[in-house]
């Protein structure tokens, strides 16, 4: 059975009510008297749930009581609140995030050998430059006579 997560409407509810009362994150945590970065995390979802006591403090900034905050019955949280209860059910639209990097390419043909075996990759990148510098000395050194 997968685990619930405990408090499922803490997070929307949060950022419900703090748009029905027209706050941004920063104003409604000075009002309530808590960090502007830790709320933020507390309500995009980074952060663990807050001590009763910073619940409480947000409750009163928002004007409901901590446990319409915590309540998990829809049902309750919409009559208290004024919220429709689909607004509180329905998931927001996933916004993109950092963009990746492109995988990188894959190896030339010559280095396929090689694939996941990097040490015998330096090994024989390593042989080669030896011979190559070895062939570049005897041509320097017939050269000279």
């Amino acid at each position: 059975m997968p685990a619930v997560a405990p408090y499922p409407y803490f997070r929307p509810l949060l950022r419900l009510l703090r748009a029905r009362c027209g706050l941004t994150q920063e104003r409604l945590a000075e009002r309530a008297g808590c960090d502007y970065k830790h709320y933020q995390l507390i309500e995009i979802g980074r952060a663990a749930l807050p001590a009763l006591a910073t619940v409480e403090k947000l409750g009163s900034a928002l004007g409901v009581k901590a446990w319409v905050l915590l309540c998990d019955d829809v049902a309750i949280v919409a009559a208290h609140t004024g919220l429709p209860a689909e607004h509180l059910t329905k998931r927001g639209a996933s916004r993109p995030g950092r963009p990746r990097l492109p995988p990188p390419p894959p190896p030339p043909p010559r280095f396929r050998a090689f694939e996941g075996r990097t040490l015998s990759l330096k090994r024989a990148v390593h042989r080669r430059k030896r011979r190559q510098q070895r062939a570049e000395d005897d041509r320097a050194v017939t050269m000279h006579w």
